[in-house]
């Protein structure tokens, strides 16, 4: 578990979802959902397989309209703002399915994200390409993610973690107050999920992070608050040591050898 931070403890949240609710016909997916995150804050959401976990970061990334329910971000409502404006506000999302651009590459994906973000012309993939000031600040993003020694290749014949990586490097290229991760560890092996455990940990702290995630090793290692859902709801929610102690949660959804 990573070291509180007492300020961030006591400062504002700067997400904040209140009584978010979701139905698919007679399906409810979220059911009246309050959930904050506070600054420099890894919050992890972790349940068994259809609790809500994903339509919860839909709802927060402005995919899916709640049905009631509001979002604030950074003190302002952002409940029916649409995707491209949250992102320019400062939030940033990767997907149980990675999504990066097949056919451009490494260098060019992030480019992608700093463009939307500056809102900078077309002629930008030509400044990527030729080292200008969208280049550089994409290079520099790959460096933080590790993936400097592969800029010039076909994102598609990344390995599946090193698609994980450029996932994550789009997402920091929009330079985002809070980053929405679903799952990022699905499908690493042993190896690469130590590698995107220790960038996460790189990543967070100027960066808030919602993490929802099945590896209990790594949500363990990485988060500061834990919320649990079940059936679209909120059973428990608070520090690691009192989620991972708890009986009810241990038994269910933690398994006894933690």
């Amino acid at each position: 578990m990573r070291a509180v931070d007492k300020a961030a403890v006591l400062a504002e949240p700067l997400l904040v979802a209140r009584g978010l609710t979701k139905r698919y016909g007679g399906l409810v997916a979220n059911a009246g959902i309050d959930f904050d995150l506070r600054p420099r804050e890894v919050h992890a959401v972790i349940g068994p397989n259809g609790g809500g976990k994903t339509t919860l970061l839909g709802q927060l990334m402005g995919e899916i309209e709640p049905d009631a329910g509001t979002i604030a971000l950074t003190g302002a409502d952002i409940t029916a703002l649409a995707v491209p404006e949250r992102v320019l506000r400062g939030l940033a999302r990767s997907y149980q399915v990675t999504s990066v651009f097949p056919g451009f590459t490494v260098l060019e994906n992030v480019a992608f994200g700093l463009r939307a973000r500056r809102r900078t012309t077309s002629r930008f993939w030509r400044a990527a390409r030729t080292g200008g000031e969208l280049g550089e600040a994409a290079a520099a993003i790959l460096r933080r993610v590790g993936l400097s020694g592969r800029s010039g290749v076909d994102a598609a014949v990344l390995s599946h973690g090193e698609q994980r990586q450029l996932e994550i490097a789009i997402a920091l290229s929009t330079t985002p107050k809070v980053l929405l991760l679903d799952e990022p560890l699905a499908g690493l092996g042993v190896d690469e999920g130590r590698r995107m455990v220790d960038l996460i940990a790189s990543i967070a702290g100027p960066i808030a992070i919602v993490l929802v995630e099945h590896d209990m090793d790594a949500v363990f290692a990485l988060a500061d608050r834990i919320t649990v859902l079940v059936d679209g709801a909120v059973i428990a929610s608070g520090a690691p040591d009192a989620i991972r102690a708890d009986p009810l949660m241990r038994s269910a959804y933690l398994g006894e050898d933690l």
